[in-house]
């Protein structure tokens, strides 16, 4: 509001960086780079069909106008062709890593790493780093380190962060003792100490959301 008031433009307090002005192509999933000069984002349709994952770089700039100017064209890093889906992509600390989710298999939705380089404009090969059929791992976040990704998955029934090494794709919950309500959106803190999430107040699934922190080491919440 303060932003309105002071400006009188609304554009200088809330403007599109990603916009179709013909209602058909959608953007979602935003992640920023480290440093703040790429985003990645997902490109589909209203019907989400099919999505794929594009890195912009974009100028950094104290005026709205000017960090939402974008350099050069998109780079394409993981196609949504023939109706997949990828989605929800993350950094790595070093920005040359995106882990994302994807239904690649046609068997269930699993996760995967790409190397990017978006300042050399190159793309590796997708890596699959988790390959549990009929079940979901999703929304993954990179430790400060790099070499772990939390995650949310089905695959104890309600949602549960898992934390997976990427130097063997091997898996652990978050939590050793979970209570049977959905843990959604994992974060971890800046020294990979913890994790934030959101579940339900009191862990009672009749009450509202709310944002948990989790000490890995000692699980105390």
């Amino acid at each position: 509001v303060a932003a309105i008031n002071a400006t009188g433009n609304i554009l200088d307090a809330r403007r599109p960086i990603l916009q179709d002005v013909t209602g058909v192509i959608s953007y979602t999933d935003p992640a920023w780079s480290a440093n703040g000069q790429y985003l990645a984002y997902v490109q589909t349709d209203n019907y989400v069909s099919q999505a794929s994952i594009y890195v912009q770089k974009y100028t950094i700039s104290t005026s709205s106008s000017g960090a939402v100017t974008p350099i050069g064209a998109p780079l394409l890093v993981v196609s949504g062709a023939g109706g997949v889906s990828n989605r929800h992509p993350a950094w790595s600390p070093t920005g040359l890593q995106l882990a994302y989710d994807s239904n690649a298999t046609g068997l269930s939705i699993d996760l995967y790493t790409v190397d990017v380089n978006p300042a050399a404009a190159t793309v590796g090969t997708p890596v699959q780093r988790t390959t549990i059929n009929n079940k979901a791992e999703f929304k993954p976040d990179y430790s400060p380190d790099g070499t772990k990704l939390a995650f949310v998955t089905n695959l104890y029934g309600p949602f549960s962060i898992q934390v997976l090494s990427l130097a063997d794709n091997t898996f652990v919950g978050a939590e050793s003792n979970p209570a049977l309500v959905t843990h959604d959106n994992p974060s971890w803190s800046s020294d990979g100490l913890s994790i934030y999430y959101d579940a339900p107040a009191g862990e009672d699934s009749a009450l509202p959301q709310d944002i948990w922190k989790l000490d890995l080491a000692t699980q105390a919440k």
